[in-house]
């Protein structure tokens, strides 16, 4: 059966299309049987993988076209609409105006009535790149957990794999800046500095001999994950990737270690006292990361933060 393909096809590397195809040939399969939501499933799997990878071919039209049939049969003609341009592009590029592209124009056709609006018209006031109509299909995802899943996915086996001898070295998380690290993202907070990504500490020893090379690392992961790609503004640049654990900290407290006296506590800076302490720590087998951050989460000495009040 097409599960027991998929099974076989996850098991080996390097092999996202076959498993993309698989995933859209069970979404079509189940659309013929009626299983709209479990279609939609599938092949929302299958887009995830299309939509990171540079290489299309005629299955990604088909994915396209089998997901506007779905969603048309669901009722959600908007995104439906969406999909079936999309198919029609990847269709045209890839093997032409043929016969299933007259069919798929045609389904959308049946579209356009339902929604009783001119194709000109619909196309003039929709965005109908394929980030869009695949977001408009997710339900939100925490930031947070978006990243943590982004890193045990990818993260950890391109450290395994290019860093074997560091990996008990490299603190890994999500600390800082961005409204995903105090938990407080929505739906409404993903238009910009958004998206999967994590942050590799690393002490100044380490960072001197592999920085670079894992930040180029860090680069080639994919940039799409579960439908959303990092949108990374001038200001938000240096939040993700890898960084040396004194500088991370001199960038927020303006010094690479916890204070010690308490005229060094009552000069910092509460606000950049809690980003440097929020979101969460995935890895730290080292401990050197979270040894200062342990320092500053265990607050102000009792004299400070009575001054502080």
């Amino acid at each position: 059966s097409l599960k027991k393909a998929l099974d076989i096809v996850t098991l080996y590397k390097n092999n996202d299309i076959k498993i993309a195809v698989t995933y859209g040939n069970l979404g079509e399969s189940l659309l013929k049987l009626g299983k709209y939501d479990e279609a939609i499933n599938y092949l929302n799997h299958a887009m995830d993988i299309y939509i990171r990878d540079e290489v299309k071919d005629f299955h990604y039209g088909a994915t396209l076209s089998a997901m506007g049939e779905a969603t048309y049969r669901t009722g959600d003609y908007r995104l439906a609409a969406i999909c079936y341009e999309n198919a029609l592009k990847e269709l045209e590029i890839n093997v032409g105006k043929t016969s299933f592209y007259d069919i798929t124009m045609e389904n959308l056709n049946k579209v356009y009535e339902k929604l009783n609006i001119g194709r000109e018209e619909f196309l003039a006031n929709e965005d109908v790149i394929y980030e869009h109509w695949y977001r408009a299909n997710k339900v939100h995802m925490k930031g947070m957990d978006l990243c943590r899943e982004y890193y045990e996915e990818y993260g950890i086996p391109m450290i395994k794999e290019n860093f074997p001898e560091y990996e008990n070295r490299i603190a890994v998380g999500l600390v800082g800046d961005g409204s995903e690290c105090y938990g407080f993202d929505d739906e409404y907070s993903v238009d910009h500095d958004f998206g999967p990504g994590f942050i590799m500490w690393l002490d100044k020893e380490d960072y001197r001999k592999i920085g670079n090379a894992l930040m180029e690392a860090y680069e080639k992961l994919p940039k799409y994950y579960r439908g959303y790609r990092r949108i990374t503004t001038k200001e938000g640049k240096k939040r993700v990737g890898v960084c040396q654990i004194g500088e991370f900290y001199s960038r927020y407290i303006d010094r690479e270690d916890a204070p010690n006296r308490e005229e060094e506590w009552l000069a910092l800076d509460e606000v950049r006292v809690a980003a440097a302490t929020n979101g969460q720590v995935f890895r730290d087998d080292l401990g050197k990361f979270s040894a200062i951050r342990e320092k500053l989460l265990a607050y102000y000495p009792d004299r400070v933060w009575k001054l502080k009040m």
